[in-house]
């Protein structure tokens, strides 16, 4: 875990001892997180939950569960005033990447798929989800009716392995 001070002057013994419990526990919490994922994550493993709108924020994990529940239901995009499509989402992945570098690849469903646009992010190697936003424009590819999906992916050894996806219709 990587600490940055904003201020240069030394820490107080005091707030050096706070720091140390502050990353003992953060460090612990981690771990625990990362052999034992909590039970929304588990329900929504390989699947990207969204909505128009930001996520709140929720402190349990009942309370995450159900905004999540709510978000679930979304299958249609809506423009906003500005003829956009405001994409906010949280991808539970399937697995740890074990790479910094995911993509969120965009693919129209026709007969055959064809890619519609990209967008890189940069992970922790170790997570388990992926929490971001896009704005998705008419001069990126994209266009009212469209039936898409969205997945999460790397390239591994030339071929694409996915680790969530979603599918939407653009309206």
């Amino acid at each position: 875990m990587h600490v940055q001070r904003v201020n240069h002057q030394p820490l107080r013994p005091m707030a050096t001892i706070s720091l140390v419990v502050m990353l003992l526990f953060a460090g612990w919490a981690e771990t625990a997180s990362a052999e034992k994922p909590g039970p929304t994550y588990r329900r929504h493993r390989s699947r990207i939950v969204w909505q128009p709108q930001a996520f709140e924020s929720f402190s349990t994990e009942k309370e995450f569960s159900k905004i999540i529940a709510k978000a679930r239901r979304s299958k249609v995009l809506k423009r906003d005033a500005k003829g956009l499509w405001p994409f906010h989402f949280i991808a539970f992945l399937k697995s740890k990447p074990r790479a910094t570098k995911l993509t969120l690849v965009w693919y129209r469903l026709n007969k055959k798929r064809e890619q519609v646009d990209f967008t890189e992010f940069t992970v922790p190697a170790d997570g388990l989800t992926l929490q971001a936003q896009l704005m998705l424009k008419p001069l990126m590819g994209f266009k009212s009716g469209d039936r898409l999906e969205a997945r999460v992916t790397r390239l591994v050894g030339g071929r694409e392995k996915v680790y969530a996806s979603c599918r939407i219709t653009l309206k």
